[in-house]
């Protein structure tokens, strides 16, 4: 039972009458504790599939801003950069193709 009963005894009371559910604090206190914690206070260790995830996510994330820093600087140099704008737009065309012709079988189908 969790409500304070003469006949019985909660888990949240102690002998003194202390109801440990209860934060001293307020509201915006304990959101404010809980939205931003001290990491220092925290063990943190990785296991195997989570530095693998964290090492796979930092070298996409460096491996795209080198391929666009790597364009932006042949772009102002030479003027021809590496050529994925114009990759960029065919894969977009093609996409926007196979929607189309998707679409256009679907509405077959259902007249």
């Amino acid at each position: 039972m969790v409500w304070a009963d003469t006949r019985t005894k909660n888990w949240y009371l102690r002998d003194d009458g202390w109801n440990s559910n209860t934060y001293p604090y307020t509201q915006l206190d304990f959101l404010y504790r809980c939205s931003f914690p001290t990491w220092r206070h925290w063990n943190i260790a990785y296991t195997q599939k989570g530095f693998l995830k964290k090492w796979t996510k930092r070298t996409f994330v460096l491996l795209a801003w080198t391929v666009a820093f790597i364009d932006i600087y042949k772009k102002r140099t030479s003027g021809g950069g590496l050529g994925l704008n114009g990759l960029l737009n065919r894969w977009f065309k093609k996409g926007l193709l196979v929607t189309a012709s998707t679409l256009t079988k679907l509405a077959k189908n259902i007249q």
